[in-house]
């Protein structure tokens, strides 16, 4: 596999941002290279952050895609941890070896959903457990909304805490759950964390703004018991912002799009080892849960 030589190019560009990673840089300021990967590297500023990757980095709140080749190996380039990044006006330096120009920069926002409707929403979900049994076996806690002989150890643990957020409408203590969940699994985002990522963002998508806000008080709470990378995450989740891939299949459920369905549940589960599907789960519940708390 080839390796980019960062000497080849005197400036490369940042092409696609996140709404919050796009945020994030408008400001001049310094960070530091905080988490270094092979395909991606993680850019802390104080309590901003941002992921910086190559042209086909996927599309996130915190995402930068650049127009650098699918190729560029980032622990091979040069680039090491704690490196410090300058970030000013249409511009980003990497210690001494990369620079990156802002001007043609684009804004990546989630689609706009369509007006939801129970019946559309409660076929979407029947939809979508036929659709996902082509891509079983899979980890994680999806086995808790798409039956299979499978029961992962993550899920004997979440399971009660998952059963307790059914009823998320109606529960007087949010605590016991978040709790449970938090930091639970392996990884760069824990299983746990993913799936209240997904029911964040679809809290937010049905406009529960109440019941959303009181799920992010107990998260923050217990917030320390995860990760910083994580951590950001959920803060992104609760402007209702996550993954595009989560975003698309969300919107072919409430749509009952077939069509398009398989697609993105292949986009979906390329993130991270079970991330994509984890996410989902919250996003299910959370709707399972809205369906079940309409006046019949």
């Amino acid at each position: 596999m080839r390796i980019l030589n960062v000497t080849e190019m005197d400036e490369f560009e940042l092409r696609v941002a996140g709404k919050i990673a796009f945020e994030n840089i408008q400001t001049p300021c310094t960070g530091r290279v905080a988490a270094l990967f092979k395909r991606s590297i993680y850019v802390a500023m104080g309590n901003n952050w941002i992921c910086l990757g190559t042209n086909s980095l996927p599309l996130g709140p915190l995402n930068i895609q650049t127009n650098l080749p699918q190729t560029m190996d980032w622990q091979a380039s040069g680039v090491k941890v704690n490196d410090k990044v300058r970030i000013s006006i249409n511009k980003m330096l990497i210690s001494d070896l990369l620079t990156f120009s802002s001007h043609n920069l684009k804004v990546w926002v989630p689609e706009r959903r369509p007006p939801l409707h129970p019946s559309t929403l409660t076929a979407g979900l029947e939809t979508l457990v036929t659709v996902a049994q082509e891509f079983f076996p899979i980890n994680g806690l999806v086995h808790f909304v798409i039956k299979s002989n499978e029961k992962p150890t993550a899920l004997n643990i979440a399971e009660p805490a998952i059963t307790d957020l059914l009823d998320i409408f109606t529960l007087k203590n949010l605590n016991r759950p978040v709790d449970r969940l938090i930091g639970l699994g392996p990884g760069l985002t824990p299983s746990g964390d993913d799936f209240l990522i997904g029911m964040l963002i679809t809290l937010d998508l049905l406009g529960e703004k109440k019941l959303l806000n009181l799920l992010v008080q107990e998260i923050n709470k217990v917030a320390s018991k995860t990760n910083e990378i994580s951590q950001i995450h959920l803060k992104a989740a609760a402007r209702g912002i996550g993954a595009a891939a989560l975003h698309a299949t969300i919107n072919n459920i409430t749509t009952n799009n077939k069509g398009e369905l398989h697609d993105s549940l292949k986009k979906l589960d390329a993130i991270g080892h079970c991330s994509g599907w984890d996410a989902l789960t919250g996003a299910i519940v959370a709707f399972r849960a809205w369906l079940n708390n309409i006046p019949k």
